[in-house]
């Protein structure tokens, strides 16, 4: 039975799929590849659904598999004036009501880690800044920090998955979260995401709250953006060795 990789790789090459398989299973426990079956391309080759066959190492049947393979993807915890965090507010039609999240999402260019935070919330770091009282930059020290990086699904997906920090100052005081909402609403690109702003204490208390009571509260309540708050608040309160 014919399992070298460069037969799957060629199958995949002539689809137009870029994925790669690293290796097949060849050791005692390991799951078997065994050829491509199809592919669907969703959003402009940005993300693909694979099936193939594999060969189940505890039973030796035969079944099929799905991989989604896609582009890297990163969270951005956007912080400005080292006190409010700057989060998007979108309309999720599989849960049907408004979500906060994390800016997060598809980056094409791995030179630009900044990418999601320029299609999603432009006016906080346009040209002009319109929109914001005075004009936002990245901050002078530690602008962008990478706190960590890994895949973003064993199971199912082939991509990795960053967090990143990222310190914004503006050139002049804001003084609350809801000053810096207005000022970045006022100036919106599209009606697709709603600049959202709380403050860093705040959005600690609603996670703990959520933790505590099971129930979601009116910060984050998507898995995704917990995992990046988290990581930004055990980077501030590292554990005690």
């Amino acid at each position: 039975m014919d399992n070298a990789l460069g037969t799957i790789h060629a199958e995949l090459e002539a689809n137009s799929v870029n994925f790669r398989f690293k290796k097949v299973g060849s050791k005692r426990g390991e799951w078997r590849i065994l050829g491509f079956l199809g592919h669907l391309t969703v959003i402009k080759n940005l993300f693909n659904v694979l099936r193939f066959n594999v060969v189940n190492p505890i039973t030796g049947s035969v079944q099929e598999h799905v991989i989604i393979e896609s582009e890297p993807t990163t969270i951005l915890i956007v912080i400005v004036n080292k006190k409010y965090a700057v989060l998007t507010q979108q309309h999720r039609p599989i849960w049907s009501r408004w979500i906060v999240e994390t800016i997060r999402g598809w980056v094409q260019d791995p030179e630009d880690i900044l990418e999601p935070l320029r299609r999603k919330l432009p006016q906080l770091l346009g040209d002009s800044n319109q929109g914001i009282k005075g004009v936002a930059k990245l901050s002078d020290h530690k602008p962008i920090t990478r706190l960590y990086e890994a895949p973003e699904d064993t199971g199912l997906r082939s991509n990795n998955k960053s967090i990143h920090l990222v310190n914004i100052e503006t050139d002049e005081s804001i003084a609350s979260a809801q000053e810096l909402q207005q000022l970045l609403r006022k100036n919106k690109v599209d009606g697709l995401c709603k600049p959202f702003v709380s403050t860093i204490k705040e959005l600690d208390c609603h996670l703990f709250n959520m933790m505590k009571t099971n129930e979601p509260t009116k910060g984050l309540s998507d898995c995704q953006s917990i995992e990046g708050w988290l990581a930004f608040y055990f980077y501030r309160n590292p554990p005690q060795q």
